[in-house]
């Protein structure tokens, strides 16, 4: 298999008329390389001599090192770990999400930990039997956005990659930070560093320092950022563009207060019309969430009728703002801005919003914006 990660990534951008990319091309070798070691273990591991010396001498086959890759967002680590994980020729494979692999691992040992209070189960260690449990099903996985907030998660990540670690289990790991600062915290940070150690040693760490943000790249190509009725294509590029990010809920401090958002990740509010206008914001609470973000996505902007003049005094002050803070706007509306508010209080000046939000569906707006740089950093 010479450098078939490698033609797989050439070849995708041939295809896609997308540009070369050292970096990228670099990180392709390395995955290349790890897809040598794993098939050769494969290979030695399912011998028959192999086999028959595992039975009879308790022989063990050490298997390869995994591969750590971190970088900044939008840079193409999930990209090129999917080409690797295709290319992979196993079914005893698994590429999943951190947040996913997490919750996987909590609900089992949730169930193992009720078996092993019936001693005829024979389970003592619920976690070694966790790890017991993965490794008869996969023998490779790939693991997307490696992050801990959690004290909870870091300790239990530490003992039961221990144990899959003894038991052979490869890993291939994405993440947007280093090894040393996965975790931030000072309690439990003791039990985290054996992982940190113990990952060192069965890991290859790979910096992947693309200079592109491919995710801004994505965005800027868009040709369309306004949407009539057509939420579909709206939660496609957020599939699209932002599948790999982490929402979370912020609360921004206004004049001693606390504004709640409820979908956000660093620099992008992820909204919709209820959220942003249906409550009692003032132009004050606009220009603070301006401040932070740098692309706001808005959901179900309706046509506003008369009775919601309040309502559209706030979409007002709202696109007034971004556009004044340079913001990136892709939004899902009922109609086009020309109608979405016809009569009523302010209807007058809404006119000016109408010529902004055209505006800011340009691809002068969008590519001048400073909002190139709304990931960097993440």
């Amino acid at each position: 298999m010479p450098e078939l990660i490698r033609n797989l990534y050439k070849n995708y951008l041939k295809q896609n008329n997308y540009n070369f990319d050292k970096e990228q091309e670099n990180l392709s070798i390395a995955l290349d390389n790890l897809l040598k070691r794993f098939d050769h273990f494969q290979k030695r591991k399912t011998s028959i001599t192999n086999k028959i010396l595992g039975k009879v001498f308790s022989v063990s086959i050490e298997s390869p090192k995994g591969l750590y890759i971190y970088g900044g967002v939008g840079k193409g680590k999930t990209f090129l770990m999917k080409l690797f994980f295709e290319s992979v020729k196993t079914d005893r494979k698994l590429f999943i999400h951190f947040h996913d692999f997490i919750k996987i691992i909590h609900e089992n040992l949730h169930v193992i930990r009720n078996k092993s209070k019936d001693r005829n189960t024979g389970i003592t260690d619920p976690i070694q039997a966790l790890a017991e449990k993965f490794c008869k099903d996969f023998d490779i996985i790939c693991l997307d956005e490696l992050h801990l907030l959690d004290v909870s998660d870091a300790m239990i990540l530490s003992r039961v990659f221990a144990e899959f670690y003894k038991l052979g289990m490869v890993f291939v790991v994405t993440s947007n930070r280093e090894p040393e600062d996965l975790y931030k915290q000072d309690y439990g940070k003791e039990h985290f560093r054996n992982f940190i150690e113990q990952l060192l040693m069965k890991m290859e760490v790979y910096n992947l320092t693309s200079p592109e943000d491919y995710r801004m790249n994505k965005i800027k190509a868009l040709k369309e950022v306004y949407f009539v009725q057509n939420e579909t294509k709206l939660n496609d590029i957020v599939a699209n563009v932002f599948k790999d990010l982490e929402f979370e809920p912020v609360a921004i401090e206004v004049m001693g207060r606390e504004l709640k958002l409820r979908k956000t990740y660093k620099n992008i509010l992820l909204t919709d019309f209820k959220e942003l206008c249906e409550n009692p914001l003032s132009q004050l609470d606009y220009i603070e969430i301006c401040k932070k973000f740098a692309l706001i996505i808005i959901n179900n902007i309706p046509k506003m009728s008369l009775e919601m003049h309040n309502e559209a005094k706030r979409f007002m002050m709202l696109i007034d703002q971004m556009y004044n803070h340079n913001v990136l706007l892709i939004c899902n509306a009922y109609t086009k801005p020309e109608e979405l508010y016809l009569d009523g209080k302010g209807a007058f000046e809404f006119q000016r919003t109408i010529s902004r939000l055209n505006e800011m569906q340009s691809e002068s707006y969008i590519k001048k914006n400073s909002a190139s740089d709304f990931l960097k950093g993440a």
